[in-house]
């Protein structure tokens, strides 16, 4: 079977192995001129595979609302005359309830875990070097009670892998000493020790040579115009350079998926959420953290990455774009170095802003579609990383007939 895979991101790419694998026939279609050019770029690089959870929650629109105009706020809105984002923000808010948000954390997890493993089980496989650190991520906070609060929360859970350590202060800095000279007022702690950290486009590129290895094409500096169809049945791509047949299309192209499917009569509700990062090479590796870092309060994570130090966060929706604002892209920097003074130092930091394709209730979209031969694997948000292997693995045994190795329940089009 010829499969057209379209986007060569984490998740496009993670698709494509599984089903060159398989032993299909693959070909990989991407606008940009290689892969992880898009969202899987310069992300924060965290692999939650038992902790992930959604953006939407409870005290999440008070938030919003309450830091509306401020530059360096968590989350932005660029008020524009957006039907399609006023409706996405509306249905964002509508699943902030605490019985929605257990909901969706259930589905979540239930595939990232999955995912997980699958992860592991690829990185034996084919030796991909992509600056892993399974440390944990340590998240800080600064207000004692919201430290209590949630690790109450995260205890209650029925899976003891999610569950935390809580640290003091005292202990936070005994287990990761390139906090010392922080300026950055904590009271303690929570240590995930399960989950890692990587750099996503490291392992895109590695993993897109392990499956040219296995027989996939990669077409890169190819914009698809439009899936074509026979009836209602899939028959291939039209790109500029002329027509494509495949006996089945997969859909991973990120924020750009929502057009491929609208002649289709297909609306899927996912929206660019635009998020940043700064980067800097140390100058000493021994000054740069253990784990990854999570400023709870201002939504800032720190990531070490080989010889790099990673600061990444922020959420603003201002459509398709893709342009750096330097006041909160300079947000970042600040934090890195009033955070981790001895890591970031006075490296200039490279700065870098992608979309990621967000669903109102932060949920992908797998599966199916109403045109035969048309598949989907897209929306995971600020989670690709995380889903990637697991989702490629399900939509490759989907493709070929066989039925999903996880329950779809709320993960498909809906």
């Amino acid at each position: 079977m010829h499969v057209v895979v379209l986007g060569a991101g984490v998740v496009g790419v993670a698709t494509a192995y599984n089903l060159a694998r398989d032993g299909h026939d693959v070909t990989v279609i991407e606008r940009e001129a290689g892969p992880a050019m898009g969202c899987s770029h310069a992300n924060a690089g965290l692999i939650n595979g038992h902790t992930a959870v959604p953006w939407s929650a409870p005290g999440i629109p008070a938030m919003v609302l309450k830091e509306f105009w401020r530059d360096d706020a968590p989350y932005r809105v660029r008020l524009r005359a957006d039907p399609a984002m006023a409706l996405w923000i509306a249905r964002f808010f509508g699943n902030c309830t605490p019985a929605r948000t257990r909901e969706i954390k259930a589905r979540l997890r239930r595939l990232s875990t999955y995912s997980f493993e699958r992860l592991q089980a690829l990185r034996a496989a084919e030796n991909i070097d992509y600056d892993a650190q399974t440390n944990g991520l340590i998240y800080l906070y600064r207000d004692p009670d919201a430290l209590g609060a949630a690790q109450q929360a995260a205890a209650a859970g029925s899976d003891p892998r999610a569950h935390p350590i809580r640290l003091s202060l005292e202990e936070t800095l005994e287990r990761e000493p390139a906090l010392r000279r922080t300026t950055c007022r904590y009271a303690g702690a929570l240590l995930y020790d399960k989950d890692e950290t990587g750099d996503a486009r490291l392992f895109t590129e590695g993993l897109s040579r392990a499956a040219v290895q296995r027989g996939a094409r990669f077409l890169f500096g190819q914009p698809v115009t439009a899936i074509r169809t026979e009836g209602n049945k899939v028959c291939g791509v039209g790109m500029a350079e002329g027509d494509l047949d495949a006996d089945a299309v997969v859909v991973a192209a990120g924020t750009g998926s929502a057009r491929l499917l609208g002649p289709f009569g297909v609306r899927l509700p996912v929206y660019p959420v635009k998020g940043y990062s700064a980067t800097v090479e140390a100058g000493d590796r021994s000054t740069l953290p253990r784990h990854a870092l999570q400023d709870v309060q201002r939504k800032i994570t720190m990531t070490p990455l080989g010889s790099r130090l990673r600061a990444a966060g922020t959420a603003e929706l201002a459509g398709h774009n893709t342009t750096i604002d330097a006041r909160r892209a300079g947000v970042l920097h600040t934090h890195m170095r009033a955070m981790l003074p001895d890591a970031a130092g006075d490296a200039v930091p490279t700065y870098w802003a992608g979309l990621r394709p967000m669903t109102p209730d932060s949920l992908p979209i797998l599966g199916a579609t109403p045109v035969d031969g048309l598949w989907l694997n897209t929306g995971h948000g600020s989670l690709g990383w995380t889903m990637a292997c697991g989702s490629g693995r399900v939509i490759a045994d989907l493709v070929a007939g066989k039925p999903s190795p996880i329950n779809l329940d709320g993960l498909s089009l809906r």
